[in-house]
């Protein structure tokens, strides 16, 4: 019976740990990756929402807008994190139905929003014209 470890069983054991301590960090940067990633989209998903909340009924409203400028923000750090965000905001009108013997007219539009070409947005609007 052999009562301490051989050099080749300390080594093996050594290499399997160092192993086993890269994959864990290499996760870990995966992870955070991920997670940081997914703040950004939850951010643009947010400044999206700005907009698409103050929807307003306007023709072709087809331009290219600063979130800075557009809004009243007090806070400087929320300032600097949207001065070099622009939003993009196309409307189209995809479809337009006149209902017979009946003033009504319905028009579909859809209103796209996108930052940088990271996320992009459609939303879609019924409106009703007598």
């Amino acid at each position: 019976m052999k009562k301490a470890l051989s050099l080749i069983e300390v080594l093996i054991s050594i290499i399997i740990i160092t192993v086993v301590i890269g994959s864990l960090i290499k996760i870990k940067q995966n992870n955070l990756f991920i997670i940081e990633k997914s703040d950004v989209s939850k951010l643009n998903q947010a400044y999206i929402s700005l907009y698409a909340l103050n929807y307003q009924a306007s023709n072709n409203r087809n331009k290219n807008l600063a979130i800075d400028e557009n809004l009243t923000l007090n806070d400087e750090e929320l300032k600097k994190q949207t001065k070099a965000t622009n939003i993009n905001i196309k409307d189209k009108t995809l479809e337009t139905k006149e209902l017979e013997n009946t003033p009504f007219s319905f028009k579909q539009i859809e209103n796209s929003y996108s930052i940088k070409n990271s996320i992009k947005k459609k939303f879609y609007t019924i409106k009703i014209d007598k």
